[in-house]
């Protein structure tokens, strides 16, 4: 009878296969390498793919001549002659030094009015010319011309009179 003192276990022992706890321990240690590297891997996703920093928005002649615009507003807003000569064509700058309230001395006010608002809409970009529909608060809506020049947009009332391309106009805001 199994069991009995002197006698035989209740059970045989399990064989055992020469090398096979080394195999046991080898599968295993695969098996969390491979779960280590594939954590790895998700947590430098979260990391470097969800840091919550985006790629900056593409720079197209939209954005830019969108800028100028604010840009040219501030200036005129705040009377700075050398900001808007900055901003403005080659044609539109001579106009401006040939005016006689052009004072390239004048420095602007030490208290300049608050800059207003100004809304951009309508872009149409054709080649190296381009305008937009401009909105100020109290006026009327008005349509800028623009030139590249040097690589650069400058405001150009002249570039939206393609017959007379040296025609000059003043800047307004």
């Amino acid at each position: 009878m199994p069991g009995a003192p002197g006698g035989q276990p209740p059970y045989p022992p399990a064989p055992t296969a020469v090398g096979g706890g080394k195999r046991v321990w080898i599968i295993a240690a695969v098996a969390a390498g491979v779960l280590l590297l594939a954590a790895c891997g998700v947590g430098a996703y979260l990391v470097v793919g969800h840091t919550g920093v985006s790629k900056p928005p593409a720079v197209t002649d939209e954005t830019r001549i969108r800028k100028l615009v604010e840009d040219f507003a501030a200036a005129v807003d705040r009377d700075d002659q050398q900001a808007i000569l900055n901003q403005v064509c080659a044609a539109e700058a001579e106009d401006i030094m040939a005016d006689d309230d052009f004072d390239p001395s004048l420095a602007p006010p030490a208290n300049p009015p608050s800059v207003r608002p100004v809304t951009v809409a309508d872009i149409q970009v054709s080649g190296d010319t381009a305008s937009a529909r401009v909105s100020r608060p109290s006026q009327p809506d008005v349509t800028l011309h623009f030139r590249k020049e040097g690589g650069a947009w400058k405001v150009c009332a002249p570039a939206g009179d393609p017959a007379e391309p040296s025609a000059s106009a003043s800047p307004t805001g």
